[in-house]
């Protein structure tokens, strides 16, 4: 579908995310990056396959991406979500040091103005498994190794969240995503009828039809008017 089209060719501005084992560092792909520097332009297959490369899922990815002096051009890349699952704060921190870029009709050098910039988080659900105190006190390696990763996860979310609301406007910020409460349904892996039926209803109560989280979408698109 992609065929051989690259970042200098998308619709309009986007930052997508992985993580480079070979690096042990964050990778972000930039189209204001690759506007600038000739050898980021990577093919949007690239990139994909890269940000999508979920581990347990699918296999690493191996390209060549080229970075500062210190990095190896040569990346093995897997599934950005494992360090920045909500990136909010990693697009609100690349759009506010190059807002001149974003924004070419503000004089040259301006501030930036956070009474105008807004955010629309959307997540796909988080499945949220409760500890007791009894696990937690005396349950071992196999125990912590099967659950971690979604604590931190969950954690690494909710720190981001909170981050956002502190940092923005009261209202220019909105994160919308729902509760997974079903162990069965949470595997990412599970594509069949009955989970996506499952998802589409808890979306559908928790989201769509939700009148806080349909009034607070509505005001902040009005406040963008």
């Amino acid at each position: 579908m992609l065929g051989n089209h690259k970042m200098t060719e998308v619709l309009n501005n986007i930052m997508v995310c992985s993580y480079d084992l070979t690096n042990n560092t964050p990778l972000f792909f930039k189209s204001r990056a690759a506007r600038a520097n000739a050898a980021q332009n990577a093919f949007l297959y690239d990139i994909c396959r890269a940000t999508s490369a979920g581990p347990t899922y699918l296999p690493s990815y191996e390209f060549d991406y080229p970075g500062d002096a210190t990095e190896n051009p040569h990346r093995n890349c897997i599934d950005g979500g494992v360090f920045v699952n909500n990136p909010s704060l990693a697009a609100l921190s690349e759009f506010s040091k190059f807002h001149n870029y974003y924004l070419p009709d503000l004089p040259e050098n301006s501030d930036i103005d956070y009474n105008n910039i807004f955010v629309l988080s959307l997540g796909t659900g988080s499945f949220t498994k409760q500890i007791s105190v009894a696990d937690s006190e005396h349950k071992g390696e196999l125990f912590w190794a099967q659950n971690i990763s979604d604590i931190m996860m969950r954690g690494v979310n909710r720190t981001t969240d909170c981050a956002m609301i502190e940092m923005m406007e009261p209202g220019n910020y909105l994160r919308l995503s729902m509760t997974i409460d079903s162990e069965k349904h949470s595997d990412m892996s599970n594509s069949s009828t009955e989970t996506t039926q499952y998802l589409i209803k808890a979306t559908n109560e928790q989201v769509i039809n939700n009148p806080e989280k349909i009034s607070a979408l509505t005001a902040l698109l009005n406040k963008m008017k």
